[in-house]
């Protein structure tokens, strides 16, 4: 079930700049909505990851080239 949330919320993101805009500025926020959990060790890596601090467009090609999951 959660890897079928991850595929759904990945094609909605990429479908989708205001979202997309939204997970770069509040990755949990989005997440959660969409019912994806994370471990604690995922919650810091996606931390660490700093996704506000990066770009629409960088934010955007990590999606298509790596996917959701592979983010954090």
């Amino acid at each position: 079930m959660a890897e079928d949330n991850i595929r759904d919320l990945q094609e909605r993101l990429l479908a989708d700049d205001d979202l997309r805009e939204e997970f770069r500025q509040s990755p949990h926020s989005v997440l959660e909505r969409h019912g994806i959990s994370l471990t604690d060790d995922e919650r810091d890596r996606l931390h660490a990851a700093d996704l506000p601090s990066q770009s629409h467009d960088q934010i955007t090609s990590k999606l298509q080239t790596d996917g959701l999951k592979m983010m954090w």
